[in-house]
């Protein structure tokens, strides 16, 4: 059990490593001998758990989009206020990953894909909400970029505003669209 600790400790050296450089630099220009230096590890270390800096990165966004999608599948059992509370105060623990991978979207397309990941647990909500076929696109599709537009602006901003404030944001922006029906018939 101590080996499992100690691994866990040293893949997170190195991911926190990694992302101190990365706030700094593009991926591109972060070497492995940086991220080593940093994390106080030996290259054999790094390799041990790494192919390349591309795999560590990759690893980074697979773990937080696994924790997303571990939020929207709870969600089944919740309303789609909680469902975004939830969501929200997810990106703000990992606001720094998050303000990170934004920063060089170049390098990621988290976003995208948290989007896409939301878009798929709107659509399984329609028709709980009684959403026709010809609705659901055109809804789902709206909400979720507006979502992604004040998440985004969020994130730039520095998560300045404190996640309530996001949250009734949001909740405001989706009541005449998707979020009256779903009181209405919850």
């Amino acid at each position: 059990m101590s080996e499992n600790i100690s691994n866990s400790d040293t893949k997170h050296k190195i991911q926190s490593s990694f992302l101190t450089l990365l706030s700094n630099k593009s991926i591109e220009k972060i070497t492995i001998r940086e991220i080593c230096t940093l994390a106080n590890i030996h290259r054999g270390t790094f390799y041990h758990y790494y192919g390349n800096i591309f795999d560590l990165s990759d690893e980074i966004e697979n773990d937080l989009l696994k924790k997303f999608e571990t939020i929207l599948s709870n969600a089944s059992t919740c309303t789609l206020q909680e469902t975004i509370k939830d969501c929200i105060y997810f990106i703000y623990r990992e606001s720094t990953t998050c303000r990170i991978f934004l920063k060089h979207k170049s390098n990621s397309d988290i976003l995208d894909k948290i989007a896409d990941m939301s878009k798929s647990y709107l659509i399984n909500q329609a028709p709980l909400i009684q959403l026709n076929d010809s609705e659901t696109q055109y809804i789902v599709n709206c909400i979720s970029a507006g979502v992604l537009g004040i998440v985004q602006l969020w994130i730039e901003h520095d998560f300045q505003e404190p996640p309530d404030t996001i949250i009734n944001c949001l909740n405001r922006c989706m009541s005449d669209l998707f979020y009256q029906k779903a009181l209405i018939n919850a």
